[in-house]
């Protein structure tokens, strides 16, 4: 009987923002590692797009084997899905698997997680 492979379990991916104390915005995105030159409201509006939610119903349902397979199943343009998968990464939604195809090497994109909850605390 072959062994089962090792799947590491993936989480939703929490994000509390307590919106009394002043700043939490800006903890919200050091925590991920933004710079406070890029610290916006509009970096968490940026995730939560609808582009994005269609690249990761795409990654979650056909699996693409590359980034510019996933491009080709949205149709959009290789070098904006790249930047959007990068954003992702940058989030923890997604991971990037290196693969060899015959000589050269691709990105696969995986997610990383089941879902996203945001809890606004008030």
């Amino acid at each position: 009987m072959a062994k089962e492979p090792k799947i590491k379990p993936i989480k939703p991916l929490v994000l509390d923002i307590d919106l009394e104390s002043h700043g939490a915005f800006s903890a919200l995105f050091r925590r991920f590692g933004f710079g406070s030159e890029e610290l916006s409201v509009d970096m968490l509006r940026q995730l939560l797009s609808h582009e994005r939610a269609r690249m990761i119903h795409v990654i979650r349902t056909q699996k693409p084997g590359s980034i510019y397979f996933l491009a080709k199943a949205l149709g959009r343009d290789f070098k904006a899905v790249k930047k959007d998968i990068l954003l992702l990464k940058k989030f923890n939604v997604v991971d990037l698997e290196e693969a060899k195809y015959k000589a050269r090497k691709k990105l696969k994109p995986v997610l990383k997680i089941t879902g996203l909850q945001v809890n606004l605390n008030f």
